[in-house]
């Protein structure tokens, strides 16, 4: 998946989805739902920051 394999492990963390979003060039609400799907696989997790990759 592009948004963990890429831009999670360069960044780091998503903080704005919207910029994120265009970024990717995708719609917000598409990141949105991609993030849940990795955050319910326990690939990421949600800080106060923002979405980190969680720990290998």
């Amino acid at each position: 998946m592009f948004l963990r394999d890429d831009y999670l492990e360069h960044h780091g963390q998503v903080q704005n989805l919207q910029e994120v979003a265009f970024i990717l060039g995708v719609a917000r609400p598409s990141l949105s739902r991609a993030l849940a799907l990795l955050l319910a696989q326990g690939v990421v997790r949600k800080e106060e920051n923002g979405y980190k990759l969680a720990a290998k």
